[in-house]
């Protein structure tokens, strides 16, 4: 199974859950600011920050550049403040609307902001993450 991890991250938080995400599936995670190119990729997991109750504007413009044909399945990871599943149903309507597959469940971290989520992304996150890529890759094994 070919995998993906790609990620942005302006306060390096989603950055630190792609790392362990990307160590669990044994992978590099990239940047989405290195503008990867993606080709036959059986999972993607992708991860962005939340702010203002909203990814960041440069996630949308990379799934313009995505489709199945490129990217069969992708499963989805955030950090933010207040951990709501909501604020990231944008992206995965983004996805289905482009005919890419989407977990159900997606892997939603803490973000410190100020003095909210205060030492989080933690090792309580890291361990959630680590768990998320592990059911997500065993329940996608062909």
């Amino acid at each position: 199974m070919n995998i993906a991890v790609i990620y942005q991250s302006r306060s390096g938080h989603t950055e630190e859950i792609a790392g362990v995400i990307a160590a669990t599936a044994g992978v590099t995670a990239v940047n989405i600011a290195d503008k990867p190119d993606l080709e036959g990729v059986d999972l993607l997991f992708l991860g962005m920050g939340v702010y203002a109750m909203r990814p960041d504007r440069s996630i949308m413009k990379f799934i313009d550049s995505l489709s199945p044909e490129k990217v069969r399945k992708v499963a989805l990871f955030t950090t933010s403040a207040t951990c709501n599943p909501t604020h990231i149903e944008g992206v995965r309507k983004a996805l289905l609307a482009k005919g890419i597959l989407t977990e159900t469940e997606a892997c939603l971290a803490k973000g410190q902001f100020l003095f909210t989520q205060k030492g989080h992304p933690n090792d309580e996150d890291f361990a959630m993450a680590q768990d998320f890529a592990a059911r997500i890759i065993e329940a996608n094994k062909e």
